[in-house]
């Protein structure tokens, strides 16, 4: 049920996320790699820069969320 909830909240962040993150694409093919490789290491980099990468956005999106249309 959290998990559902963190979706429908995360719908309505993703098309916003996507005009900051226009390679948010490669950025998952790089992530699924290194999991299908079991290369811990790297993964672990990517994710932590996933997360950071998004937490520095954060400002942006509520601006672009918050803006009249």
């Amino acid at each position: 049920q959290q998990m559902a909830q963190m979706n429908q909240v995360m719908r309505q962040v993703r098309p916003y996320e996507a005009a900051l993150i226009p390679d948010r694409a490669e950025e998952l093919h790089q992530l699924a790699d290194s999991w299908t490789k079991r290369d811990l290491p790297r993964l672990e980099q990517l994710l932590r820069a996933y997360f950071a990468r998004r937490q520095a956005l954060v400002p942006q999106l509520v601006d672009m969320i918050n803006r009249p249309n």
